[in-house]
């Protein structure tokens, strides 16, 4: 059986039945996770509130846009260098269905830090990888059996 954790991409979705076995399988594989808990994430400003509780920010700090949360976010997955970080973004359809332009934000952001960590340019001896999960309901998030 083919694993479809050994291959994440940046974005990855799954349906939030598949919970546990994603959970499970990047916990086998060794990867450091960071859960951020979306069931009360429904704009901007509610995931702003949420980064210092799941995220861990320097200082407890909460960001107060977008580019706030990608410097923390950075820093949160630089500090563990050679390493891959993934954040699991549960019940992630609750933003995406009422604010979809805030959620592609928070999706360029992620894809902005990727980028930036996976590199030695941003001051980084040794790349760093970082993906994220998004796990909801809906057409988008497609139960996996094969996760593993």
């Amino acid at each position: 059986m083919h694993s479809r954790i050994a291959d994440l991409k940046v974005l990855n979705a799954f349906a939030e039945s598949s919970a546990e076995r994603v959970r499970t399988a990047l916990s086998d594989d060794g990867f450091h996770v960071l859960t951020l808990d979306g069931s009360a994430i429904f704009d901007k400003t509610s995931f702003m509130a949420r980064i210092p509780v799941d995220i861990q920010s320097p200082d407890g700090l909460t960001p107060r846009n977008w580019d706030g949360f990608s410097d923390i976010l950075y820093q949160v997955v630089a500090k563990r260098p050679g390493t891959t970080t993934v954040l699991v973004w549960r019940h992630a359809e609750v933003m995406l269905e009422r604010s979809f332009n805030e959620f592609l934000m928070a999706l360029t952001v992620f894809c902005d830090v990727a980028r930036s960590v996976s590199t030695t340019i941003s001051g980084s001896s040794t790349p760093t990888r970082f993906r994220v999960v998004l796990l909801g309901d809906g057409p988008m998030f497609v139960a996996d059996d094969d996760v593993r």
